[in-house]
């Protein structure tokens, strides 16, 4: 085959798949109230993996050989697979909706209390880690990265740090718009100036307040419109805020205007270019003694144990080898590179890897879903960042994504429990002093009376 009939096989392949994923978002319309998470990580996925490749073409996206371009594809279409088949194995067969209504199983009231408590805890952690890391978030082995076992406590304080969403999810929830949009205005005023150019804390900030207005909205023409002008606008920002990262040279005002003016220079937003990383493994990891055999998958079950105390069974960050497997930089400086969610099975096992990606994220995302659906403890915690979760999971991070969720999970909920206990103490500590303190009813008074006339 010639060039052009490989480049219209990887065309017609996007497009096929465009199509299969449109048709399951369209037939899971009527229950997309119940099942945001899943649909959202589809919409973001579709988006960069078949809608950015499918209208661009394979050679502007990146110039790379044919073959690798149809390899992609061929991964994106059974990374697609993988994931609805699996999504809906689990909803019929496993994990099914919860029955009743959603909105109204969240609807449930809890104490304003527990939302201030776990946002100050979490503004807290963020401070702790500007402290640590000097406002420093790049992917540097001497400096700070949530990958990166140099430090450990700072990783552990900024993924504690998202608990700084429950306050504007929770009054967001519960219609109080102006206090929902102080706080993120707050947030992302801090987060502007902690992290200059880092576009992760704009997705989640407003996310969470999209989060908790979709808690309240019942059908699924309202959600989808929300979802569509929300997603706008953040795509908006964070082309702008990665635009006037590159031009940071020129100071921030100066930096915002040069990134919107370049916008209209650039052929493809690097945000919506994450089909390029596959594309890269495509043609970097095709022989079986290239690929990785696990190790992303590995390094997750000892997530929490640093390298040095892993006797070995902790493989290197494998986002970092695949950065310097690829990257024209290599020994300049480090940096980890995502492999994108079809790529991240890929440089593990292949085109048979990709499908077991799409595979993993689909239960990843189906238990998100039973989340979102639930009242629990739990909930209250997740819900808040699922937003910003199901957006930057296509990325193609597992591992960040489990240290994140599980760092802020226990952490918050172990502050909630804190919290109903010092209440329940209180609580009855309060009935106790008013028994002490109170008058004797006029029973027992009478009862003295007597006891006292037949002692006389």
């Amino acid at each position: 085959m010639n060039y052009q009939h490989i480049e219209f096989l990887s065309i017609m392949t996007h497009g096929i798949a465009l199509l299969c994923g449109m048709l399951a978002i369209a037939l899971s319309l009527n229950s997309l109230p119940k099942r945001v998470p899943e649909e959202l990580f589809l919409i973001c996925f579709l988006t960069i993996h078949c809608v950015v490749p499918f209208a661009f073409g394979p050679g502007r996206i990146f110039p790379a050989a044919p073959l690798a371009h149809l390899e992609a594809a061929l991964a994106v279409a059974c990374t697609l697979g993988g994931f609805l088949l699996t999504r809906q194995f689990l909803r019929f067969l496993m994990l099914r909706d919860y029955d009743g209504d959603q909105a109204v199983r969240n609807k449930k009231q809890r104490a304003g209390l527990e939302a201030i408590v776990l946002s100050g805890v979490g503004l807290f952690s963020f401070i702790a880690a500007v402290y640590l890391t000097r406002g420093n978030v790049s992917i540097d082995i001497d400096r700070f990265a949530g990958r990166s076992e140099s430090s450990f406590l700072s990783a552990a304080l900024v993924n504690t740090g998202f608990l700084v969403l429950v306050a504007p999810w929770y009054y967001a929830r519960e219609s109080r718009y102006s206090i929902a949009g102080l706080i993120a205005v707050i947030l992302l005023l801090f987060f502007t100036f902690a992290y200059p150019g880092t576009r992760l804390f704009i997705v989640y900030v407003v996310g969470s307040i999209v989060a908790g207005i979709i808690l309240h909205v019942k059908t699924w023409r309202k959600i989808l419109a929300i979802l569509l002008l929300s997603g706008f606008f953040m795509g908006f920002f964070v082309i702008v805020t990665y635009q006037a990262r590159r031009f940071a040279q020129y100071g921030y005002v100066e930096a915002l205007q040069t990134g919107l003016v370049s916008i209209s220079t650039s052929e493809i937003p690097e945000p919506l270019d994450y089909h390029r990383q596959m594309i890269i493994a495509a043609e970097a990891f095709q022989e079986p003694r290239d690929w990785f055999w696990g190790d992303s998958y590995l390094r997750i079950a000892f997530a929490f144990v640093p390298e040095k105390f892993s006797f070995g069974l902790k493989p290197r960050d494998t986002n970092l080898r695949f950065a310097e497997a690829v990257d024209f930089r290599l020994g300049e400086q480090s940096v980890t590179i995502p492999p994108s969610v079809p790529g991240e099975g890929y440089i593990n096992f292949g085109l048979l890897g990709s499908v077991l990606s799409g595979a993993i994220y689909a239960v990843l995302f189906r238990f998100a879903s039973r989340l979102w659906q639930s009242n629990s403890d739990l909930a209250f915690i997740v819900n808040p960042a699922i937003f910003g979760i199901s957006v930057m999971s296509v990325r193609g991070q597992l591992y960040d994504i489990v240290f994140l969720v599980t760092i802020f999970s226990v952490v918050g909920v172990a502050i909630i429990a804190i919290i109903r206990m010092i209440g329940w103490i209180s609580y009855h500590g309060r009935r106790q002093l008013l028994r002490k303190v109170q008058p004797p009813t006029v029973k027992r008074r009478l009862r003295l009376d007597l006891a006292t006339d037949e002692t006389i």
